[in-house]
């Protein structure tokens, strides 16, 4: 009898045992079913985002070609209507009032990331959305790295051309043309280089009052002379241009254009000649000849923020800065925003001490 109850123990173990181990098992197939779901999902999730970007890909580009590839330009193909390569979100520009378009080089993705982190976090609360316009990646790295920025970030703009500094007018006319048909409700764009601090603030207003006054807002410059000198940056042939003087034009690193200007600009392309400097070509060749007035407000920019740091963190709203100073004179331009939080963050110790 002992033995017959020994016999059946041992049987009734062995069998925990195996239940045990078939457990185990059934929970490492769950475990690694999840798993597999898991991945599967991302990588679903992950394909449904890069069809979405292809097709507002193709979205934008019909929209271009509909509006702009019939414009006659048979003299000037450089200014034919681009194919975008990337865009970002068909939302990107939902309820915002202006459009912050920056000249960015393609390979530059250490200031685009101080951007980010700094401008870049206050576009709700400041009512903009922030686009990086460069050209065309061309080699393994590049599309790469670029293609990794663009799932992480969505606000690249790539257009089908050599991002080089000569081709900055390209740059800057399909920036313009892009914002044209994918934000048809906002009113203004603010054009940056990207070596520029600004005070938000500020801008948005000035922003505003251009769409209420429908000119270009800038620091404009007049009756300045075509430079031959070769070595000169931005001397231009005669070939180039043929007038001994440019057109009132506006200084690059900031302005502000309405939609309608935008619109009109675009227009003159029809007729113009391109010249490769884009702040004169855009701002004043186009702008001559489509009619669009300037309203100058030079008193808004510092040009030497190193010396004059109190006086413009008080005044300015924009400063040309060295890109490695970012973050530092992001904090300078928009000191009010941090003043409200540590005056706010003070009354909130003292209130908690009483």
């Amino acid at each position: 009898m002992d033995q017959r109850l020994a016999t059946y123990i041992l049987m009734a173990q062995h069998t925990t045992t195996v239940l045990a181990v078939v457990s185990m098992l059934f929970c490492f197939s769950l475990m690694w079913k999840g798993i597999k779901l898991t991945k599967e999902g991302q990588k679903q999730t992950a394909l449904s985002a890069a069809r979405q970007r292809l097709m507002e890909v193709e979205r934008i580009n019909s929209l271009i070609t509909e509006r702009f590839e019939q414009e006659d330009i048979p003299e000037e193909p450089l200014l034919r209507a681009r194919h975008y390569i990337n865009v970002p979100p068909r939302s990107f520009c939902d309820d915002r009032d202006f459009v912050v378009v920056v000249h960015s080089r393609l390979n530059d993705l250490e200031t685009r990331s101080n951007w980010r982190r700094t401008y870049g976090s206050f576009q709700a609360m400041y009512r903009f959305a922030l686009v990086f316009v460069v050209g065309r990646a061309s080699t393994i790295e590049e599309k790469a790295s670029l293609g990794s920025e663009v799932n992480i970030h969505e606000d690249i703009l790539e257009v089908d051309f050599n991002d080089t500094y000569r081709n900055l007018t390209l740059k800057n006319i399909a920036a313009l043309r892009y914002v044209l048909v994918a934000c048809p409700e906002v009113p203004t764009v603010l054009k940056m280089d990207d070596d520029v601090a600004w005070n938000m603030e500020k801008a948005a207003k000035l922003a505003n009052f251009t769409a209420a006054t429908n000119k270009i807002h800038c620091s404009l410059h007049t009756n300045i002379p075509a430079s031959r000198d070769t070595k000169q940056k931005w001397h231009v042939t005669y070939e180039e241009w043929s007038e001994n003087v440019f057109p009132p034009y506006c200084y690059g690193l900031a302005y502000t254009i309405p939609r309608q200007g935008i619109i009109r600009v675009l227009q003159a392309l029809q007729t113009q000649k391109f010249l490769w400097i884009d702040d004169i070509f855009v701002t004043g060749v186009l702008a001559r000849h489509s009619a669009v007035s300037h309203v100058n407000v030079d008193e808004q920019y510092d040009y030497y923020p190193m010396q004059s740091v109190p006086i413009w963190k008080n005044s300015y709203t924009f400063a040309l800065i060295q890109k490695c100073n970012i973050e530092y004179f992001f904090l300078i331009a928009n000191s009010h925003l941090f003043i409200h939080k540590m005056t706010a963050a003070e009354d909130t110790l003292k209130s908690e001490r009483i």
